[in-house]
């Protein structure tokens, strides 16, 4: 689930360049771990997808809508937010 967006990031997430990117949190909100492999966000004729893993029961992950496309180390999508 998304459970949170934040389109204007200016103070509440720094990013490993130390930049204030978009972001994006999601949530597995199941009892049982889920497989990211073949999930995208974005466009849906051409999304950004996640690497291969998993979000555990509880788990938390926040993607940064950067246009960095980095798919290891901190998560950062192709694309940006907009407001």
């Amino acid at each position: 689930m998304i459970s949170e967006i934040m389109p204007k990031n200016r103070t509440t997430f720094v990013d490993e360049d130390e930049h204030t990117s978009d972001w994006i949190e999601i949530q597995n909100l199941g009892d049982t771990p889920y497989d990211l492999t073949d999930v995208g966000l974005g466009s849906l004729d051409d999304p950004w997808r996640f690497p291969e893993g998993r979000l555990n029961p509880g788990e938390l992950m926040v993607v940064f809508a950067s246009r960095k496309d980095r798919q290891s180390g901190e998560l950062h999508t192709d694309f940006a937010l907009s407001a």
